[in-house]
């Protein structure tokens, strides 16, 4: 695993929090080269917004 540490202004983490919560994986898909890509990319991005809820960033 990695970790990735970044710093974000409190409008970029409730930004990124609300997009990560609309992201769908059709979206996903558009831009990936292959299935698995996809859903590689979908995993992450699932991962970033569990990070940014443990970190008080869960809209709802």
């Amino acid at each position: 695993m990695n970790e990735i540490a970044v710093e974000l202004s409190d409008a970029e983490a409730a930004a990124l929090a609300q997009m990560t919560k609309r992201m769908i994986i059709e979206w996903v898909r558009k831009f990936a080269a292959s299935e698995d890509e996809a859903q590689e990319i979908w995993s992450a991005l699932c991962a970033v917004r569990r990070s940014l809820a443990k970190s008080g960033w869960a809209p709802r």
